[in-house]
């Protein structure tokens, strides 16, 4: 790997950690205020309904993490790819 690519393992862990964390704000969020909706939409965009059930929070969690680890392989490879080919351009440092 080149100096300035980005590894998949440190990504695919910070945003599992951000996607969970998110996640959980907003379920507890939810639980705390039940009539303040604009949570409802990222528990329903990885979880089952009912949203708030121990199983749905548990696969929506899992879910989380697959996301991350998918999305973060594919940026690595089109990044380290893009970053391996330069930009074109000469800088004098």
């Amino acid at each position: 790997m080149s100096e300035r690519g980005i590894g998949v393992l440190p990504l695919g862990a910070g945003l599992s950690a951000a996607l969970v964390a998110i996640y959980a704000l907003c379920a507890l969020i939810a639980v705390a205020t039940p009539s303040f909706t604009a949570t409802h939409g990222w528990l329903a965009l990885f979880g089952a309904t009912p949203p708030l059930t121990l199983s749905a929070v548990f696969r929506a969690i899992l879910a989380n993490i697959v996301v991350a680890w998918i999305t973060a392989g594919a940026f690595v490879l089109v990044y380290n790819a893009v970053v391996g080919r330069g930009s074109g351009r000469t800088t004098n440092r």
